[in-house]
This record gives structure tokens, C-alpha cells and sequence, in this order.
């Protein structure tokens, strides 16, 4: 099944994605490090915004995608989606690439790493953004053209952004991200919970044994013959 997130780890990736979200609307990386450096009245100051009255734009809506969507609209945030297969949802609109770039106060990424979609986000994306706005990826570091991102997060032409992903990983140490202000950094853990461990051990186990009894597996890597 590789990173193709067939269900058992959706609802984790999601939820990390409406995390991030939140973590980035609160401000909340520079908020610890104005805490840590200049005390508690002047972190006090810095005022975060509410995720239900913004934009978020969901690029690429499979089982992640969709599963977002939900959960920010449950929360009053008007959603865009990008997909090159539009399908219709009560959970946002279908926009075009630049478009959703253009009006999303955050942008999550959930597109699977394929030769189309190798640094797909770069400086253009990031000059069309809101100079406040903020970048979500857990799907795949090569996603993003991370020079690219780098730049933009230090000359002010993007907000911040929370990464889950890297173009290396681990992420090397003396990798400007790390001391970002306005960056938060997590080890690749958007699918790391007990419950989607759980799930996908016995979504293994099911499909071992449905090879075992001469059946083709739900989730095969490739297409192997069955008789």
C-alpha cells in the first residue's frame, strides 16, 4: 500500500493536517519561541486567528482530502479543493490551482509524490499565496520545491508553514527549517497514531491471508495473477 492512504491511515493524516492548521492560525511556533526570549507579556501579544472564518484550500481530494474538508466545514471554514478529477461534495468547491492558491489563507497538501507532481509547489504557488498565508504538507517532501519554500518563508512572501515532510529525511541538522520562526517541523508522523497502527496491521494480516487462500488482495503493490 506504500503512502497511498487507503482508509486505515486517513482519519490520522487528516486530523494532523487540521492540527497544523489550527497551530499555524494561533501562531503558535512564534508564540513559544517569543515566550522562551522575550517572556510572557510579550507572547501574550501576539493574537492568532480563528480557523472558522478562513479560507483553506485542500489540494488533491482523495480519502485525506475529503476526510479534511469535513472536518474543517464542521468547524465554519469555507474550503476550496483542487483535483484534476472534480466530484461533487457538500464540503467545498472545486477551483482551479492558481485559484485556490490565490484565496487560501492555507494551503494542505495530499497529492501523492508522481513525476506530475515533483516540486509542483514552488515559487510560483508561493507568489500567488496571501502574504500570511500558511503551508500544510504530509503527504511527500518532493511535493514541494523546498529551496523554493525556504526563500519564501524567509523574505515574507508566505506566513509560515507546518511540515510533516522533507526532500531529505531525517531532516538534516543544519537545515535552515529548523530555526524558522515561523516554521513548525514534526518527524514524519501524520499516520502515527495507535488506532491507524492498528488498523493497517490487520488490513496486512487480512490481506496475507487472502493471498494464503488463492484470493487477490485488496491493496496488491502490484498486479499479480490470481487463479
Amino acid at each position: 500500500m506504500g503512502h497511498q492512504h487507503t482508509g486505515g491511515h486517513a482519519r490520522a493524516v487528516a486530523e494532523a493536517a487540521l492540527m497544523d492548521i489550527l497551530l499555524l492560525a494561533r501562531n503558535i511556533p512564534q508564540t513559544q519561541a517569543c515566550m522562551q526570549q522575550s517572556g510572557w507579556a510579550a507572547a501574550y501579544g501576539l493574537l492568532g486567528h480563528e480557523v472558522g472564518s478562513a479560507t483553506v484550500g485542500i489540494v488533491g481530494f482523495g480519502h485525506i482530502g475529503q476526510l479534511l474538508a469535513q472536518l474543517l466545514t464542521g468547524l465554519g471554514a469555507r474550503v476550496l479543493i483542487y483535483d484534476r478529477h472534480p466530484r461533487p461534495t457538500p464540503y467545498g468547491s472545486f477551483v482551479t490551482w492558481d485559484e485556490l492558491f490565490r484565496r487560501s489563507d492555507y494551503v494542505s497538501l495530499h497529492l501523492a509524490a508522481v513525476p506530475d507532481t515533483i516540486h509542483s509547489v514552488s515559487a510560483h504557488e508561493f507568489g500567488l499565496m496571501p502574504e500570511h498565508a500558511g503551508l500544510i504538507n504530509l503527504a511527500r517532501g518532493s511535493i514541494v520545491d523546498e529551496p523554493a519554500l525556504i526563500a519564501a518563508l524567509q523574505n515574507g512572501t508566505i506566513g509560515g508553514a507546518a511540515l510533516d515532510v522533507f526532500a531529505e529525511e531525517p531532516l538534516p541538522a543544519d537545515n535552515p527549517l529548523w530555526h524558522l520562526p515561523n516554521v513548525l517541523v514534526t518527524p514524519h508522523i501524520g499516520a502515527n497514531t495507535e488506532e491507524a497502527n492498528r488498523t493497517m496491521a490487520m488490513t496486512a494480516a487480512r490481506m496475507i491471508d487472502q493471498v494464503l487462500s488463492g484470493q487477490r488482495p485488496d491493496f496488491p503493490v502490484n498486479e499479480p495473477q490470481f487463479k
